[in-house]
């Protein structure tokens, strides 16, 4: 696979340090908000078009599509508009090296046949068909809490379909961002990130704490090998939360400034007009 590392050791070393997450997965027919919407570049996608069309619009590009198809649409701002009488199957999802960098970057759409993968067909309606048994109203799938057995069986589901869709893209020739070999301290306290609830108030002493650490050690090593520091890794996976909440989903903006971790609904909008230059409001508007 182009990019990882040419012995097999290696590359089920380097491939063990993705960090996959599901934000949904889904099929049937669209929901009418659905038909007509604009999707955003913090999450790439997989749909298989059952039936009907699509058009996807990134600025002056159009793309177009009918069914029966599988489409990886371009990790970029756009819009799409299915046919009324589309049914698809969607997975929204992100695969992740340590330090938030993207496995692969979608910068073009990608189409092929239905049959021409049939095991990432199986595994992908296997995942939606799981997905449905785990409850809650989070909208981050792989961040619900479950029994530890449907915790278990759903990183299992999740996992096979990520090694069938990373084979899919071998087949296709697609070329993968490379990853990097990374002192296991600093592996450590990116799991860490990575699975920490994030209504819980995290600090830089606890990610130290929680990989051996000092403070100046752990944001020595996060800038020579990461690029930088620890808590900008969490508040990027913050903002990632918040804006799939605010385009996909209709959850109250009080509670997911709760859900993120903040003390109250003032101190997430102050938090994110700072960053986005527009309130969690205004964002979810104009989008």
């Amino acid at each position: 696979m182009d990019g990882i590392s040419p012995t097999t050791s290696q590359r089920v070393a380097q491939l063990s340090l993705i960090h996959p997450i599901l934000y949904w997965a889904y099929q049937g027919e669209l929901p009418d908000w659905a038909e007509r919407f604009i999707f955003d570049n913090q999450t790439s996608a997989a749909w298989r078009l059952d039936s009907g069309e699509v058009e996807l619009e990134f600025g002056a590009d159009r793309e177009h599509y009918v069914a029966p198809c599988w489409i990886f649409p371009r990790r970029q701002m756009g819009r799409q508009q299915f046919s009324p009488n589309a049914r698809l199957l969607s997975i929204r999802f992100n695969l992740y090296w340590p330090g938030e960098r993207v496995v692969y970057p979608q910068e073009v759409s990608h189409q092929f046949p239905i049959d021409r993968f049939p095991k990432f067909n199986k595994r992908s309606e296997a995942l939606v068909e799981f997905a449905k048994t785990i409850p809650g109203d989070q909208l981050v799938i792989s961040m619900r809490e479950s029994d530890l057995a449907s915790v278990v069986n759903l990183q299992i589901h999740i996992w096979q379909w990520v090694a069938e869709y990373l084979a899919l893209l071998n087949e296709l020739r697609v070329e993968l961002y490379p990853g990097s070999a990374l002192d296991s301290r600093v592996t450590r306290a990116l799991e860490y990130i990575q699975k920490v609830s994030l209504s819980e108030r995290v600090t830089e002493k606890d990610i130290a704490a929680n990989c051996g650490l000092s403070l100046s050690q752990m944001n020595r090593l996060f800038q020579q090998q990461v690029g930088h520091s620890p808590i900008r890794v969490l508040e990027s996976r913050r903002m990632q939360a918040a804006h799939t909440a605010l385009l996909y989903s209709t959850q109250s903006i009080k509670a997911l400034a709760y859900e993120l971790g903040f003390s109250s609904p003032q101190h997430f909008s102050l938090w994110f007009r700072k960053k986005q230059k527009v309130s969690p409001r205004e964002y979810r508007m104009s989008h």
